[in-house]
Formats: structure tokens, C-alpha cells, sequence
């Protein structure tokens, strides 16, 4: 069947990686995004790898876990998303509505099944999965697709089965003087703010 980008009313984009070192290639990514759907509910989710948040004291995680859109009874690294984070990136990224910072270290189920559930009750119509050069898109992908999220649109030279419904390889040639993410979305026929082409999706 087809898929018609402007049906999207609530669209989750996942981001994996660095995005102080990425910034440059979200900013025009998620710009062409918000130009092309001006009226649908944007929200940026965005991992928080462990490097980023080693090393913090006890009193400043304490700190940072107030407030977390995925509370738990245990504070630690799984509870580093707060409103402090959202808005620095929110300030650096300003295209989207709301932004979810979340640190895991994928090794507790009970968080991951947390935030699948949140997923679910957002009920999203589609998540594009950006990911740095050295990350998979395949693990939040696979969140997504048990969140229910039917289009799930990522890039990767590895075969994950359905867990991408839409999985982009990666072009043969260097991307170094490339953007990743507008390759993802020009591959996936994400459209521009002057044309509307649909996405072929599976029967």
C-alpha cells in the first residue's frame, strides 16, 4: 500500500548518538521535517549514550532525575532524562514540539518495556530512526515496533528483518562531505515542503 506523509499527526524522530558532534546534520534534517509537516505533532527522542553520563556524582544525578518522563523507583543511569537536557537540546534543535532525552545501557528490561509503553499511549504514526556513524538504529527501532509504531524508517548495511519497516543502506560511496540524514530521508521519499510523493510500504 502507500503511505502519505501528510496523514502523519504525530511523527517520533529517534536519534542515537552524539548530537553535539551530529548538531549540524540534525539542524537541516529536522528543519525540512517541520517545513514539509507544519502541522504534525513532532517529538525527538533522543539516547543518551553511557559515555555521556559516567562520572557524574550521586547528588547531581539525584538532580537530574527529577522530574523524568519515565520515572522509576530506582535512580540511576536509566533516569538521566530531565527537563534541564530537553531544553538544551530543544535550543539547538528547535523544529520539534517536545524532546526526551533517555539514557539506557539496555540492561533493564523493565526500563525498555517502560518506555515502550509510553510509546504506545503516545500512539505515533510513524519514527524516523537517525543514527551516528557508528551506531545501530536497529535496538529503538525494534522499541517502536513493539510500541505498535507501523513505519519505522532507519538506515543500516546489516538485514534486521522487519524491525526497520523501511531500512535504508547506506551509499556505497564516502558520506564524509554528505548529510546522513537527509540521505535517509531523500532514500525514503520523504518529501520537500514543495512536493508530497508517498512512501511504498508493504501489502
Amino acid at each position: 500500500m502507500q503511505f502519505d506523509w501528510q496523514e502523519v499527526r504525530r511523527l517520533l524522530i529517534v536519534f542515537v548518538g552524539d548530537v553535539k558532534t551530529e548538531v549540524t546534520f540534525l539542524q537541516p534534517a529536522l528543519q525540512r521535517i517541520r517545513e514539509t509537516l507544519a502541522d504534525t505533532e513532532i517529538y525527538l527522542l533522543i539516547q543518551i549514550l553511557p559515555t555521556l553520563v559516567r562520572g557524574k556524582g550521586k547528588g547531581e544525578r539525584e538532580r537530574e532525575g527529577k522530574n523524568n518522563l519515565f520515572p522509576s523507583p530506582n535512580q540511576g543511569l536509566g533516569d538521566l532524562c530531565n527537563s534541564y537536557m530537553a531544553e538544551e537540546i530543544r535550543s539547538l534543535l528547535p523544529w520539534v514540539d517536545r524532546v526526551f532525552p533517555y539514557a539506557t545501557s539496555w540492561q533493564n528490561p523493565a526500563r525498555e518495556k517502560e518506555l515502550v509503553e509510553k510509546l504506545r499511549q503516545l500512539a505515533f504514526d510513524a519514527a524516523i530512526i537517525f543514527t551516528g556513524t557508528t551506531e545501530s538504529s536497529y535496538p529503538l527501532a525494534y522499541l517502536c515496533y513493539l510500541a505498535g509504531i507501523s513505519i519505522r524508517v532507519g538506515q543500516s548495511r546489516e538485514f534486521g528483518g522487519g524491525v526497520l519497516s523501511h531500512a535504508i543502506k547506506p551509499p556505497l560511496d564516502d558520506l564524509s562531505d554528505r548529510n546522513p540524514h537527509l540521505y535517509l530521508l531523500d532514500s525514503a521519499g520523504f518529501p520537500t515542503a514543495r512536493q508530497w510523493p508517498v512512501l511504498i510500504t508493504n501489502p
